[in-house]
């Protein structure tokens, strides 16, 4: 049944990382050791529930769909000893805290769903089943709980998530790269006969743009829009390594499809 809907995206949560998103408490793990947030993960909690807030306000009768589109945990990789616990099961309890959590801040309710999708391997291993499993998500057709890309149609509308992506590009040419990738993939859907999708969510890069790209479809047009999301982690060592000049964006999207078909355009609260 068609209903005014709300897509909430969290991508890149990295539950596990001492720079990333922790709940406002002190955790004993299973295994002896424990964890106390650090001011940096104070203030990316701090932000986590005002988004939260944004969310539950812009709902209001809403269905709500959430996604989180990768990478839920850090991981246990590369030999970092940036982890709140080397036991990778502290990561997934972590994660399905801070979920749970996002959930009842929300308003999370009868008629609502929750998908996850898969992150990058030497981060979650198998792990993100579970995380999602745990936390109430939705099923794949072959009883998994982690989509490697969902595909979904809410008001007439397709959407796909899928982690991995594209990045925005650089200065002159940024929305370049993001507007190509969705004209490969409208051209890839036509050339198989198969309906494109009018929106592509990814995620990864942590640093987050949201651009369109128009073709000629049939008699008219096709819009085809796209999101790289933001993360929940502000940069690791090994990110100041790779990209020493970019700051990690930390937040989540969310836009509207109305009962109609029509997609709004995304609101990304980023933390300042």
């Amino acid at each position: 049944m068609n209903k005014d809907t709300l897509i909430v995206t969290l991508s890149d949560m990295h539950s596990g990382s001492t720079t990333a998103l922790f709940p406002d408490q002190f955790i004993q793990f299973r295994n002896g050791g424990n964890h106390t947030p650090t001011s940096k993960q104070l203030k990316i909690y701090n932000h986590f529930v005002y988004c939260a807030e944004i969310v539950a306000k812009a709902r209001e009768d809403k269905r709500l769909i959430i996604v989180h589109n990768g990478d839920a945990i850090e991981g246990n990789h590369h030999g970092t000893s940036q982890l709140i616990s080397n036991d990778e099961a502290d990561h997934v309890m972590t994660h399905i805290i801070l979920m749970k959590e996002f959930k009842k801040l929300v308003g999370y309710r009868r008629g609502d769903m929750l998908f996850y999708t898969s992150g990058t391997a030497v981060h979650t291993g198998d792990h993100e089943d579970e995380c999602a499993k745990e936390t109430g998500a939705q099923q794949t057709d072959d009883g998994l709980y982690v989509f490697d890309i969902l595909k979904r149609e809410v008001n007439g509308r397709l959407l796909w998530w899928t982690h991995h992506g594209t990045t925005a590009g650089k200065g002159a040419n940024k929305g370049n790269s993001l507007r190509n990738f969705l004209k490969n993939i409208y051209y890839d859907r036509i050339e198989e006969g198969k309906r494109p999708p009018d929106f592509v969510i990814t995620g990864h890069v942590h640093v987050p743009f949201y651009n369109t790209s128009i073709q000629v479809y049939g008699d008219g047009y096709h819009v085809t829009h796209g999101l790289i999301n933001p993360s929940w982690q502000m940069k690791t060592r090994y990110g100041h390594m790779k990209a020493p000049v970019e700051r990690n964006k930390v937040g989540l999207s969310l836009f509207e499809i109305t009962v109609g078909g029509d997609i709004r355009p995304p609101l990304i609260p980023i933390m300042k």
